[in-house]
């Protein structure tokens, strides 16, 4: 695979620019839900790239409404009505029960961290995680993005994007394009996506895409394990395991599909 560029930043995207009020309390809120311990108010200005007063008045605003909630010692943290809305989000997303049933299954099965996703923009959001069996964590947790174009699980959900689009995020962040779209086109012909180090030092990937009752990629199913224990030569067992647990996933989504359009 060609070599990364500009680390894991797109070219020529700073992702803070021209936002409105609605966007900069979004971006503290996302920093709030990812984050493992409260956050003090400077680490939350400097993620968001807010001014502190700014980022001050608009955390207070968060904390009245429930959104977020402040330690007594000025930190700051996912308040009760963010968490309530995250959880009956996801227990209504159609697919929850079926997907995490495979991804228990293919974690059995191989022994890695399973994980499912969905696309955002140009990013992969995780939805579900299974941790490995083995004595290692990788470290993505349910709510981390990821660039699609990097990822395996990224990767297999653009096997159903048209050529230019998926073009157009693979230059981001490689220096040989023809060598990444050529990588792109193999994952299309076997069925799913692999990643050999190209988002995180010392971990590989595969990924197969989950679809709709409508036809259309909804996410992608994909495992992970550290480059010795996933080795190159269980790709092989590994992709087709990885893609059955995705069509297990496809298939109900379609008869559920299929069942509300009929009831």
């Amino acid at each position: 695979m060609s070599h990364v560029v500009n680390g894991l930043q797109p070219l020529g995207e700073s992702g803070h620019e021209g936002r409105g009020v609605a966007q900069k309390a979004l971006d503290l809120l996302t920093e709030l839900a990812r984050a493992d311990e409260p956050l003090r108010l400077a680490d939350l200005a400097q993620q968001t790239s807010l001014p502190k007063p700014t980022a001050y008045r608009m955390l207070a605003t968060l904390c009245r409404s429930g959104f977020a909630a402040s330690s007594p010692g000025g930190r700051y943290y996912a308040g009760p009505k963010l968490l309530g809305i995250a959880a009956s989000a996801l227990s209504r997303r159609p697919e929850r029960t079926f997907v995490h049933e495979s991804l228990l299954e293919l974690q059995r099965e191989t022994g890695h961290a399973a994980f499912f996703a969905v696309r955002h923009a140009k990013q992969a959001v995780y939805i579900d995680k299974v941790e490995a069996a083995q004595a290692y964590r990788i470290a993505i947790e349910v709510g981390h993005e990821v660039p699609l174009a990097l990822t395996a699980i990224g990767r297999a959900m653009l096997i159903g994007v048209p050529h230019q689009e998926a073009a157009s995020m693979l230059k981001d962040y490689y220096d040989d394009l023809d060598d990444a779209e050529e990588e792109l086109r193999r994952s299309r012909v076997r069925g799913f996506a692999i990643e050999d180090e190209d988002y995180e030092t010392n971990i590989r990937a595969v990924a197969a895409p989950v679809y709709g009752y409508s036809g259309d990629i909804i996410g992608a199913i994909g495992l992970a394990g550290l480059t010795f224990t996933l080795s190159e030569e269980t790709l092989d067992v590994f992709g087709p395991l990885t893609i059955n647990a995705a069509a297990r996933v496809s298939e109900a989504m379609l008869g559920s599909g299929s069942a509300a359009a009929h009831g």
